[in-house]
């Protein structure tokens, strides 16, 4: 379980949305759109940028423009819209023009008076610090930060004084200056206590106590999380999921110190809460560290009961559902076994081959998921009677306790092993890496399974005159991802190799109708989804024509330093969606020399990291491709794993992660 540490908080004064009707928006516009008076259109231009949502960034970007041209030829609010530009441009994490538009505002302060002044200039200083931490320059955010607080103290009662002091606090923690980092706090709480103003103590609080812990203080860090704690009780009551985790942060550090009847205690509140909550990730930590407290005080029946809950709760996916589901999938593959060998006689040999032998692997595949799951049967049965024969004699037979956590260790590393065994089969049925650079010399397959199998899989096949390829997420990962994988890699065999299609929309519908009969899902039952989101395109040899037809998967292609995104449909390949089948569009795309296409599934974008551990998110993924874009294809893929890496850090992979780039 990670530990919930601290929340930046930045906050400008343009960034809280004014909702108003859409119809004084559209008064506005028309007034806008037919001013002929500058001073007039540029005030106009504010009025309809605090009106309007934003959720139309690129008409509020057009309207920006505008309004900076009007406002720069009369010399007339400068610093209004150089702010919203700048705001415009962090908020899409296009680094380089928000610090250009945050230095024209600070240069354009310098003419202003008043308040005004030291306020326009406390906004361009955390917009910079906020670039800089961004960008890792943590020593720059400190002084641009500090520049800030500087001019917000000459405005008396600022709003965003304290919030401030929190993200320069912040800012010298990630420096390791944390010394400094308390000071700052703990200025904030004296002050926030002193005015009876409750609203940011739980950030000061796990602000303080995360520096402790780093300092390895863990009396004092325990000391703070009490005090979120009672933050929370007191002024945020309904935050239970930040309640539950600051009971079990309690109970980590009470374990690390040897207080283990403290642990115990807070563990059993994060507990009760999480299961309230119905946060099965968090539960099932929370039973690890309450297993280990119970062990060091030499209980070991409820050692072991928590420790059999937090295997359970691991082990979920093999639950009675799936074992249902890979049944009833086993005699299915079996039936398309049999009609695929009828059909492969009327085909040449090396078709026969590649047919039989991706069969062949599936039914081997299936039979070791079958021994895994009947193996890890017997070890649960047995494990079960075991325990209720210890549980009577408890204290005096803990060797023989020690004894049967051994061997489920030793079982657990056999089930592993066997899972291994069936990674190199799914291995084997994806295209071979020389098939590949054979079709594809310049192009690169970033591949990270979350478990040792995975439901991504990536695809190529050649005609005489196109070559295909696609970025496959099957619906779930693990064992049952797998197990679609195999089902979706031989139907885009059997549309392209056996019946000759080549239109991507023709293929994608084909396969729909396919995957939908061979699971017996039909418009009126949803009981099995199971399903496909792709990416497909066909590249046509002689005039590099490029054919794009995605299921919820987009596309995306660099051409002259630019970035064009191709949308989806959004229904996946086997699954009805709106009572009824729905069909797949292509879209064409002309491609040129040093052109770069990228597919991929959705793991990279929905990864959790970084400090506040949050999801990656496509804004980033698209700004990570234009980072690696000059680089070479083969170095692409190094560059983007190392940002994957650095932005995971400890925490756990959330979902198969599949990229591929291909240099025109």
């Amino acid at each position: 379980m990670k530990k919930v540490v601290y929340i930046i908080l930045f906050l400008f004064v343009n960034l809280t949305n004014v909702y108003f009707s859409q119809d004084k928006v559209d008064v506005y516009l028309d007034k806008f759109k037919n001013s002929k008076e500058d001073t007039n259109k540029i005030n106009l231009a504010i009025k309809i940028l605090d009106l309007q949502l934003d959720d139309d960034r690129i008409n509020n970007l057009e309207i920006l423009l505008n309004a900076e041209n009007t406002a720069k030829k009369v010399n007339f609010k400068k610093h209004i819209i150089f702010n919203r530009i700048a705001n415009h441009y962090l908020n899409i994490s296009k680094y380089k023009k928000a610090t250009e538009y945050s230095l024209r505002l600070l240069k354009e302060t310098k003419i202003l008076n008043g308040n005004e002044k030291y306020d326009y200039e406390g906004r361009a200083s955390e917009k910079l610090a906020s670039i800089n931490s961004n960008l890792g320059n943590i020593s720059l955010a400190i002084k641009n930060q500090t520049d800030a607080i500087n001019s917000y103290k000459k405005i008396k009662g600022d709003t965003y004084f304290y919030v401030a002091y929190i993200n320069l606090a912040n800012f010298q923690m990630a420096a390791n200056n944390i010394e400094k980092a308390i000071y700052y706090y703990e200025y904030v709480e004296r002050n926030l206590i002193k005015e009876e103003n409750y609203t940011y103590l739980t950030y000061v609080y796990n602000g303080i106590a995360s520096c402790y812990d780093k300092k390895g203080n863990k009396l004092k860090s325990i000391e703070f999380y009490e005090k979120s704690k009672n933050a929370i009780i007191k002024y945020t009551p309904d935050d239970l999921s930040s309640l539950a985790v600051s009971y079990n942060n309690i109970g980590e550090n009470f374990n690390d110190i040897g207080n283990y009847s403290a642990a115990i205690y807070n563990l059993s509140e994060a507990i009760s809460i999480f299961k309230r909550l119905n946060d099965q990730l968090s539960l099932k930590d929370s039973y690890y560290n309450i297993s280990l407290a119970y062990r060091n005080l030499n209980q070991y029946k409820q050692s072991n009961d928590f420790m059999m809950a937090y295997m359970e709760l691991k082990d979920s996916i093999f639950d009675e559902d799936t074992k249902k589901t890979i049944h009833d999938l086993s005699i299915k593959y079996e039936s398309e076994k049999k009609e695929q060998e009828n059909k492969i006689l009327a085909k040449d040999n090396e078709k026969k081959q590649l047919s039989l032998y991706f069969s062949l692997a599936a039914i081997i595949l299936i039979f070791i998921i079958l021994l895994i799951i009947y193996r890890n049967n017997r070890i649960k049965a047995r494990t079960n009677i075991l325990l209720e024969k210890q549980n009577k004699v408890i204290e005096e037979q803990k060797e023989l306790v020690e004894e049967q956590h051994f061997l489920l260790e030793e079982k657990s590393k056999e089930i592993t092993d066997s899972i291994k065994y069936a990674e190199r089969i799914q291995g084997a049925i994806l295209p071979p890496e020389q098939k590949w650079n054979y079709i594809l010399p310049n192009s690169f397959i970033l591949n990270k399974p979350k478990d040792i199998l995975s439901g991504d899989f990536y695809w190529i096949a050649e005609t005489e005159d196109r070559i295909f390829v696609a970025a496959a997420d099957c619906t779930g990962h693990g064992v049952p991802g797998a197990l679609i994988s195999i089902v979706n890699f031989n139907l885009l065999n059997k549309a392209v190799l056996e019946r000759g299609l080549s239109s991507p929309s023709e293929i994608l519908d084909a396969v729909n109708v396919w995957l939908t009969e061979s699971l017996n899902q039909t418009t009126h039952e949803s009981s099995i989804k199971d399903g496909m989101d792709i990416a497909l395109i066909s590249i046509n040899k002689k005039n590099g024509q490029v054919l794009y037809s995605g299921a919820n998967n987009p596309l995306y292609i660099f051409s002259n330093n630019e970035l064009t995104e191709y949308k989806a449909d959004k229904f996946p390949v086997g699954a009805y969606a709106n009572e009824k089948l729905n069909n797949f569009s292509t879209k064409e795309i002309q491609t040129k020399f040093g052109d770069t296409i990228y597919l991929f599934s959705d793991g990279f974008a929905d990864q959790f990291g970084g400090e506040n551990g949050k999801k990656f998110k496509y804004k980033q993924f698209k700004e990570s491709l234009f980072q690696a874009k000059d680089l070479p294809i083969e170095k692409q893929k190094d560059f983007l794993h190392k940002k994957y890496r650095e932005w995971r850090g400890k925490l756990e992979q959330t979902d198969d992660i599949l990229i591929i780039g291909i240099k025109i």
